[in-house]
């Protein structure tokens, strides 16, 4: 069920896989930092909304870059509302060329949940709900 739309996002809720998806779009080209920002915020603020374990972040279309402030940020700031929420797990969907780059470039810092990248929905669903 869709729970929230912004012409940069799409937020979606399967109420029986307990899994909140998180679409960005391509008009994301034209966000800013502070639109980055309060998507952020809104998708901690409904994972406590709704019984969650598990979150999916499609970034196939994310054309906005953050800074690395920004993902400081995330780390310091929203990542421990997820593990109030009670995510245990969270999945990055990704094109198939930005796949192996962000596996590598996933770093030791733990954020109280397990993360992984897929290059499908069908096995980042899979994965979140296993």
């Amino acid at each position: 069920m869709e729970l929230f739309s912004h012409p940069f996002y799409t937020f979606t809720y399967d109420p029986e896989k307990k899994v909140i998806t998180f679409r960005w779009t391509s008009q994301t080209e034209k966000m800013e930092f502070y639109d980055y920002k309060e998507a952020l915020h809104n998708f901690a603020g409904f994972a406590f909304d709704y019984e969650t374990v598990g979150l999916l972040v499609d970034v196939r279309e994310f054309k906005y870059r953050p800074t690395p402030d920004l993902g400081n940020w995330r780390d310091e700031v929203i990542s421990p509302r997820y593990v109030r929420a009670g995510v245990k797990k969270f999945a990055y969907l990704a094109p198939k060329g930005a796949l192996e780059k962000m596996k590598g470039a996933m770093h030791e810092r733990k954020r109280g949940f397990e993360e992984d990248y897929f290059g499908s929905e069908t096995e980042a669903m899979a994965w979140l709900t296993s």
